[in-house]
């Protein structure tokens, strides 16, 4: 996957017109770091899907080749704990990792 916001953003909308309305004014901010977060691993992600949920929560489910979950789950642990401005969730069902982001945008920086 390359690693851009566009492409990031054509992957997770899957060509829904809703979806992509719903993250670039609902949840911008947070897909901004959402992407600030993952990007790292754009070369070995081989799932990336967004799951509808409220206006104040941004969340997605991811898969990656060639490392462990554990690993990942890790750095993504060490990136958040130095931005504590958003709230981040995340956590793994096999070799899937959810990253659940439920800051309001309106008290965000």
């Amino acid at each position: 996957m390359e690693r851009n916001l566009a492409t990031y953003i054509k992957v997770l909308s899957d060509d829904d017109y809703d979806i992509f309305e719903d993250i670039f004014l609902e949840k911008y901010r947070k897909f901004i770091y959402l992407y600030n977060i993952i990007n790292r691993y754009s070369d070995i992600i081989t799932k990336l899907k967004y799951e509808m949920s409220d206006n104040d929560i941004l969340k997605i489910e991811f898969s990656v080749s060639k490392k462990k979950t554990s690993d990942i789950l890790s750095e993504i642990q060490n990136y958040t704990d130095s931005e504590s401005s958003m709230g981040c969730k995340y956590w793994n069902k096999g070799k899937s990792i959810f990253i659940e982001l439920t800051k309001d945008e309106s008290e965000l920086p």
